[in-house]
């Protein structure tokens, strides 16, 4: 430092303390307030420049290990229970024709497989034009539903016929009323089929005279009687 006469210093002396400043901190004043906040004035001395804020009176002491440098975040493997919507965009569907009806033919991408679920059925579904969803049928004891992405289509419920689009929603209940949905428009129709995946269930198939027993993975259809399909 070069005193002046009266008390105050040269040029010389400030440049000098800010080039210490600039060395240990890369010139960033805010940082060094931070780290030295509540230390300014322990010696009764001042910066020979004129900055505002609390500063330690000598740059010098200040150690390069005290400044704290920032950490990587660190990057979690993506788990099991997330898939991207890019993922899901990238699946490949699966190609299925209902055993009772070849017009029921769907694309499905499972997200509750891809996730690990197994009580519990999430698909999208694609049905292009003229395409059925499935059988008309109704479960014993499984319950499902169905949402409607985009497209439109016609949905028997109980023999009877609606007309459904995007934003519908249809909640089949254990014992309910059976139920098949069709692409009745001129583009593909897509919707979220959810629904129970009990170890046991019965599903019986009117139109076909059908009822099919599962038991975990075991199968076994039988010819329905009067009184059941009725």
């Amino acid at each position: 430092m070069i005193p002046r006469s009266d008390g105050g210093c040269t040029d010389a002396s400030i440049g000098r303390s800010k080039r210490l400043t600039d060395r240990w901190l890369g010139g960033d004043l805010g940082l060094y307030r931070r780290l030295n906040a509540g230390r300014a004035g322990h010696s009764g001395q001042k910066w020979p420049f004129d900055i505002p804020g609390k500063l330690v009176d000598n740059p010098n002491r200040l150690s390069p290990k005290a400044i704290p440098v920032k950490s990587e975040a660190k990057v979690s493997k993506q788990p099991r229970a997330l898939l991207k919507a890019t993922e899901i965009d990238a699946m490949e569907p699966q190609r299925s024709v209902h055993s009772l009806n070849e017009r029921a033919v769907r694309l499905k991408r499972s997200l509750s497989e891809m996730t690990g679920l197994s009580q519990f059925g999430f698909h999208l579904i694609t049905l292009q034009p003229g395409r059925e969803s499935t059988e008309y049928h109704r479960h014993l004891y499984e319950e499902e539903c169905i949402y409607i992405l985009s497209g439109n289509g016609e949905a028997t419920i109980d023999d009877q016929a609606h007309e459904v689009g995007p934003g519908d929603f249809m909640g089949f209940a254990r014992g309910g009323a059976a139920h098949t949905l069709s692409n009745t428009g001129h583009v593909p129709l897509i919707l979220i089929v959810a629904g129970q995946r009990l170890e046991h269930d019965v599903c019986d198939y009117p139109r076909q005279g059908k009822r099919l027993y599962v038991a975990g993975t075991n199968e076994v259809m039988v010819d329905l009687s009067k009184e059941d399909a009725d």
